[in-house]
């Protein structure tokens, strides 16, 4: 179960470089928002500290669905990546969203569903 938290809190680490030094500008345009609007929120920790607890929870999730499947955990982990993207993908476009933003926040879903994944089969 350690290794699995770990894995939740580097997802949580790699969410921060997708957003920060990965995606910043291309993700504030699809967002149609400046850094400064987002600055002018305030800087709370509220959302980071609940972005980490949404992880480690995933990553439980994931680990959990992974070690209990039938099917090999390779595969299992694709799947899972594959059903939340597509889950998600279809708010967005009723919601008329660009397809640069679903990639930027998809892409990352499944970067750390993979990451849950790999961990797991490496570890377990």
């Amino acid at each position: 179960m350690l290794i699995t938290l770990a894995s939740g809190f580097v997802a949580f680490l790699i969410g921060a470089l997708w957003y920060s030094v990965f995606f910043k500008e291309q993700w504030l345009r699809a967002m149609k928002v400046t850094a400064t609007e987002i600055e002018s929120n305030g800087s709370s920790y509220r959302p980071f500290i609940t972005t980490l607890i949404i992880e480690l929870l995933v990553a439980l999730i994931v680990s959990t669905l992974l070690l209990h499947s039938q099917l090999t955990l390779p595969l299992t982990g694709l799947l899972l990546a594959a059903l939340v993207a597509l889950s998600a993908v279809k708010t967005y476009l009723f919601e008329q969203k660009s397809l640069t933003l679903i990639g930027i926040n998809e892409g990352y879903k499944i970067s750390c569903i993979l990451i849950v994944t790999i961990s797991t089969i490496l570890f377990n």
